[in-house]
């Protein structure tokens, strides 16, 4: 007959015995991580396309057009 096994310890098959110290710190800088990334990537995107916007219309980046 086997020992039982602590209660909230077993996870399943391929997912370890049980949640390590600090794990959810190294979690939560994973998903800032990513979420830095995925922001960088969409503020490049911007300023990317309203640079080529700017080029087609023949104005200095960064102008609105109006004179004052």
């Amino acid at each position: 007959m086997s020992a039982p096994r602590a209660a909230g310890r077993e996870r399943g098959p391929g997912l370890g015995p049980g949640p390590e110290p600090g794990g959810s710190t190294q979690t939560s800088h994973r998903l800032l991580a990513y979420s830095d990334a995925l922001l960088s990537i969409i503020a490049t995107v911007m300023v990317s396309a309203r640079r080529r916007e700017a080029g087609r219309e023949g104005e200095a980046w960064g102008s609105r057009g109006g004179s004052r």
